[in-house]
């Protein structure tokens, strides 16, 4: 998208977790957690420290499709019609959210 003013980033990486499927919350214990204010993201395991990650955005299944639309897609769409050129580009494997997002 548009770069703001003194912004030097041309890419931003966001992630979005999708609530636990019924059988998952059966069977399975939760072991990613975000912080959503300093866009982490653990993994916790049965033995050892958690394994972390920072992303530009972090959202999680409080947030509605129109949010994350508007906080993410939208500022690009404007750059678009501003002449910018963007991409969207959703990944992950299968069965991991992607059209929960979408």
């Amino acid at each position: 998208g548009k770069k703001a003013s003194g912004a030097s980033e041309n890419i931003r990486v966001v992630i979005r977790k999708r609530p636990m499927l019924g059988a998952e919350k059966q069977n399975c214990k939760e072991t990613v957690h975000l912080d959503l204010a300093m866009g982490s993201v653990a993994v916790h395991h049965a033995v050892g420290d958690p394994d972390r990650w920072t992303f530009d955005a972090v959202y999680d299944n409080t947030f509605d499709q129109i949010q994350v639309y508007k906080g993410e897609v939208l500022p690009l769409v404007q750059s678009v019609l501003d002449g910018y050129n963007a991409t969207v580009f959703a990944y992950g494997q299968s069965g991991s959210g992607k059209t929960h997002t979408t």
